[in-house]
């Protein structure tokens, strides 16, 4: 039996910004002077993957909810040699909007307001705020990719749902409502 080796890897590369455009910003190499560290940061991360020059790679934490950021961080960074590493070449990539920084419209935190981030599906400032996205050298078979996105915590087996006391009572409640399970 012939086995092909290789390499997968995942990486946090805490590509978030506290706003939703700031990213692209940086990833067009907009404002250099006064964003030179955040695209010095760019710059070594994607030197760091040149030099690993994995097979498959997931990213984390890449800000964005449409693929625009990981073309940016692909054509302006990992396509490109950095601190004189190969570029890294990956033909198939994909993202996903997630529910990061969608409102939920339920107050989950209990703090009697309706608000992001502690109010969302996904703990984020912005939609898609912390997403993630996967880089390959061999094609990516789409139409067998899940997403649980919109997969409900009311309908994962065995759940086991936080609980509260009462005020009025010192009883241990459930931290949620129904309407908000």
């Amino acid at each position: 039996m012939d086995h092909k080796t290789f390499r997968v890897m995942t990486f946090n590369i805490s590509l978030y910004r506290h706003e939703s455009k700031l990213l692209t910003q940086d990833l067009t190499l907009q404002n250099q002077k006064q964003r030179k560290y955040e695209i010095r940061n760019i710059k070594r991360i994607a030197a760091i993957i040149q030099h690993i020059n994995p097979d498959i790679l997931l990213l984390n934490e890449l800000d964005g909810q449409t693929p625009e950021n990981l073309v940016l961080f692909i054509n302006n960074f990992l396509s490109k040699s950095q601190y004189g590493q190969a570029p890294a070449i990956y033909p198939y990539f994909i993202s996903f909007p997630s529910n990061t920084g969608v409102l939920s419209g339920h107050d989950l935190n209990n703090d009697g307001q309706v608000s992001l981030p502690e109010d969302g599906f996904g703990f984020g400032e912005f939609p898609g705020q912390y997403n993630m996205a996967v880089l390959s050298k061999y094609p990516i078979d789409i139409n067998k990719i899940r997403s649980f996105q919109k997969f409900l915590w009311k309908d994962m087996p065995n759940i086991s749902w936080p609980k509260k006391h009462d005020k009025n009572s010192g009883k241990l409640i459930e931290w949620y409502s129904q309407e908000e399970k």
